[in-house]
């Protein structure tokens, strides 16, 4: 049995797993690889149209008898209103979280939790201005945050909501009143994290000069076969402007002597660079998930 006690499952969202060990393992190597957090490096790993949602509101119940300057700050804040753990910790640092916890645990407040998981491309919302900029304002009132809203959506036209809300200051709850006004109109987009224009263009194949097939073939047929074989990439010269093709070979180092003197041997004035890479994953190479 656990030393500490365990917590319940309330629901089941998936009969099987979506990520495999082999994924998992591959996430943990991405934080110390990009020293990143497991979660971002999870949320690149995850398919495409697989993702969830998970938000924290807090509310009021009533203030502490003697609360502390942190306790204090955080009452001034729920007064107005529920607000987010994000929001709330945009206000007052990142470690007002466990001052959250305690003061709920003691009946200052109370935290609604809410999760979400979609199986589609997430949706990004949109918001533009319904009508002419001064009927809008007009539409806003005296209100300083409506105005601001307004007056930023004139300036730049369509927006997404999450940019409207960081570069102005202004809430979800405001943004949503101008549209009840009937100022501001929303759109849905879908974000796909893959761009189709990826897939719709077609790549053009690359054309070798004599020299440049010579020393391909001779590579293809001289460098073992149990590494990988010659990549072909397209290139301009800076200062002449114009097109070259691009030989790249990867090879171990006691391979370097035999890839120098292929070239040599069918252009003596071939432009080479070796360089050292920190690590290759891959047949013939090392393993990416760290396998012997």
């Amino acid at each position: 049995m656990p030393d500490k006690p365990l917590k319940a499952v309330r629901t089941l969202l998936d009969e099987e797993p979506i990520l495999t060990e082999k994924e998992l393992r591959l996430t943990l190597w991405m934080t110390r690889r990009y020293f990143c957090t497991f979660y971002d490096a999870l949320r690149t790993v995850l398919p495409t149209a697989v993702w969830y949602h998970y938000r924290e509101t807090w509310t009021l119940v009533r203030e502490p008898e003697e609360p502390t300057a942190q306790e204090a700050a955080v009452c001034r804040l729920l007064r107005d209103g529920a607000m987010s753990t994000d929001k709330l910790r945009q206000a007052l640092g990142d470690d007002v979280e466990p001052l959250l916890r305690r003061m709920a645990k003691s009946g200052a407040l109370h935290c609604k939790k809410e999760q979400s998981r979609k199986v589609r491309d997430k949706v990004v919302l949109f918001a533009r201005l319904a009508v002419p900029a001064e009927e809008a304002l007009a539409l806003a009132g005296k209100s300083q945050r409506r105005r601001e809203a307004v007056t930023f959506l004139a300036q730049n036209g369509e927006t997404a909501l999450h940019d409207v809300t960081y570069f102005t200051g202004v809430s979800r709850q405001t943004l949503n009143a101008l549209e009840k006004l009937g100022a501001v109109v929303y759109r849905e987009q879908e974000e796909y994290r893959i761009s189709e224009k990826q897939y719709t263009v077609k790549a053009e194949e690359l054309t070798l000069n004599d020299q440049q097939q010579r020393v391909c073939d001779t590579l293809l047929a001289q460098v073992r076969t149990e590494t990988p074989g010659v990549t072909l990439l397209r290139g301009e010269g800076a200062w002449s402007g114009k097109e070259m093709q691009v030989i790249l070979c990867v090879v171990k180092r006691p391979e370097i002597a035999q890839l120098r003197e292929v070239v040599r041997s069918v252009d003596e004035h071939a432009f080479v660079i070796v360089s050292e890479a920190k690590e290759v994953f891959g047949r013939g190479f090392g393993n990416i998930y760290g396998d012997d």
